[in-house]
């Protein structure tokens, strides 16, 4: 074979499901923490929630965070690196739910966690 056509060919073949599920938790991600970020602080905003209650339920995701650094590493001991991803996924969609199921205050808090937890699972 010349070096020609070795160039031609491909040195390994892709593996699009992995690519799709690296997309999907990207894009789970960004939308999870560049917009849930800002639209919850206005949404408690606009209830006229105090600005202190509103950082506070802002540090519930990095709570959430913070302590998923702690967890993940340990379920990716029992768990497959996908199981988790997609755990952390379903996690992240039933908090952004429960944002829209509920208005009381202490459940948000709680969601803002274990958005955070799931998000950095993914």
């Amino acid at each position: 074979m010349s070096a020609a056509q070795s160039e031609h060919q491909p040195i390994m073949n892709t593996d699009w499901w992995s690519v799709g599920t690296v997309t999907i938790g990207i894009t789970v991600f960004a939308i999870a923490q560049g917009l849930t970020y800002p639209l919850i602080s206005l949404l408690l905003a606009a209830r006229d929630v105090s600005d202190t209650t509103i950082g506070l339920n802002a540090a519930a995701f990095m709570l959430g965070l913070g302590v998923s650094v702690l967890v993940v590493p340990r379920l990716t001991r029992h768990l497959r690196a996908g199981q988790v991803i997609v755990a952390g996924l379903l996690g992240a969609a039933m908090s952004l739910g429960g944002f829209a199921a509920t208005d009381n205050l202490s459940a948000w808090f709680l969601l803002r966690f274990a958005l955070g937890f799931c998000v950095n699972a993914i």
